[in-house]
This record gives C-alpha cells, sequence and structure tokens, in this order.
C-alpha cells in the first residue's frame, strides 16, 4: 500500500504557522517564540555552515536571544538589527506526519529596509500531536547577484568564476 504524497491545504497551513512563529520570534527578537518552532531536540545548520547536532528547544532559544540582545560573539552576529520575512515556497510530504518544506527568506537591516539578502531554509518537520516540528534545519545564502545593490557575497576558494551550468552543456 502507497501513501497518499499530494498536498494537504489543513497541513500546510499548520506548516506556514509554524513558519510564522519562527518569523515572529526573530522580528520581535523574542528567542523562546522563534525556538518554539523547533522540536525538543533538533539538527541546526547556521548560515556559515556551522552545524550544531541534537541542540535542545531551550538552547536554540538562548543562543538565538543573545543575538537579539546584541552578542556578536555569538554564531550569526548581532540579528537584533535584522528583520525577516519568511515564505514557505514548497511542502514535500514524505509521510502524512513528515514534511521536507523549502523556506524562502529576506532579510534586512532595520536601518536599511530597502535592501534586502536572501536565503533559503531546507527544514524536515515532523508532526506530534496537533503541532509541526522542526527536526532539521538548514539555513543557506543566496549568492548576491551583479544587480543586486546588497546581499551574501559568497567567496569560493580555488573557483576560477566559470558558470558551471554553461561549461556542462558545451560537454
Amino acid at each position: 500500500m502507497s501513501l497518499p504524497l499530494t498536498s494537504n491545504s489543513a497541513e500546510e497551513a499548520a506548516i506556514r504557522q509554524t513558519v510564522q512563529k519562527m518569523q515572529d520570534g526573530h522580528n520581535t527578537r523574542n528567542g523562546t517564540l522563534f525556538a518554539s518552532a523547533f522540536a525538543a531536540e533538533h539538527d541546526y545548520i547556521v548560515i556559515d555552515g556551522t552545524f550544531l547536532p541534537n541542540i535542545t528547544r531551550q538552547d536554540n532559544a538562548r543562543s538565538h536571544q543573545a543575538l537579539y540582545d546584541g552578542d556578536r560573539s555569538s554564531l550569526g552576529g548581532n540579528l537584533g538589527e535584522v528583520t525577516m520575512q519568511l515564505d514557505v515556497a514548497k511542502t514535500r510530504f514524505l509521510t502524512p506526519k513528515l514534511a521536507v518544506v523549502h523556506i524562502q527568506g529576506q532579510a534586512g537591516l532595520t536601518d536599511q529596509p530597502d535592501k534586502r539578502a536572501k536565503n533559503i531554509i531546507s527544514t524536515v518537520m515532523q508532526k506530534r500531536a496537533d503541532d509541526w516540528e522542526i527536526v532539521a534545519f538548514h539555513n543557506a545564502p543566496i549568492q548576491k547577484q551583479e544587480e543586486d545593490d546588497f546581499g551574501f557575497v559568497i567567496d569560493l576558494e580555488g573557483f576560477e568564476g566559470k558558470n558551471l551550468h554553461n561549461d556542462r552543456e558545451k560537454e
């Protein structure tokens, strides 16, 4: 018997609500609200690639609160100066209680709201009781494009600046 893996609008709405908790927590500088979107224990990959396996919700809340309060020594820099917009881009249900969810993000400095940097977040979410929780989280920057006046600049050592897609087409 195969499981139906089609989208379910009620479940997708609940998943969007979990993402909204993260956004609201971030934008109100509330580490506890931000971390409430996560399972009691989860894996977290920071935007700089740092891997935090088996982090607890409490540790997530504590570290984000420190970032919101201006601790520049913590992973991620001072998030107290950053606003975040998060939008679910795609949900793929693996089972009725397990989904891969891709989230598009835009971050901006509070004093420069017209300048936005983009990121993509990939999560694995699990439904427990009536709530969806993030059990795995990977935050990745989207490379700043030439036409963008603001964004992440990714420096690849040893990369000669070739367009990999064009090189593949020539093969």
